[in-house]
């Protein structure tokens, strides 16, 4: 079971700081744990510099390709919620006040993606990838998981329990 305080970002952090060269399947590529950490956190800031803010949704047409699934968990990371093409996003509408999600503690509750009119949180995101679950069948969604699963397979310890 993951506990709930955990998050997209936090994931990806600590497995580049506990397994830096191990390598993880992302699409269709193999990557270290410290580069997609790096290429993550470096993609984190095109939506941004777009104009994009945390809680607005970004349309992807396919997570399939590798630089996708890498722009998608950077727009995750700060707190963009990630939507299938021609999908709007609730938050958008003003459903999820920009304020809630970038100045939240608890990333677990945050939205991550919106799946055919759902928010998916970061919590919730984070348990399908556990399960090896797409999340209601939907196969636009599989990449990501498949990208979180590979991290999670990792079974990083917390560095607070690696400490004591």
């Amino acid at each position: 079971m993951i506990p709930v305080s955990l998050s997209v970002p936090y994931i990806l952090a600590a497995a580049a700081q506990s397994e830096p060269t191990r390598r993880v399947s992302v699409a269709d590529r193999s990557v270290s744990c410290a580069e997609l950490n790096s290429l993550t956190e470096r993609a984190a800031y095109e939506p941004l510099a777009s104009g994009d803010r945390p809680a607005h949704g970004v349309q992807f047409s396919s997570l399939s390709a590798f630089e996708d699934v890498i722009g998608a968990l950077g727009a995750i990371r700060v707190g963009i919620i990630v939507t299938a093409d021609g999908d709007t996003c609730a938050a958008d509408d003003g459903l999820v006040p920009e304020s809630e999600v970038a100045m939240t503690r608890v990333w677990s509750e945050s939205p991550a993606a919106e799946v055919a009119g759902r928010v998916v949180t970061h919590g919730e995101l984070l348990a399908l990838a556990e399960r090896g679950d797409d999340g209601h069948g939907c196969e636009w969604l599989r990449p990501l998981v498949d990208a979180i699963s590979a991290i999670l397979a990792l079974r990083i310890d917390d560095a607070d329990d690696r400490a004591g």
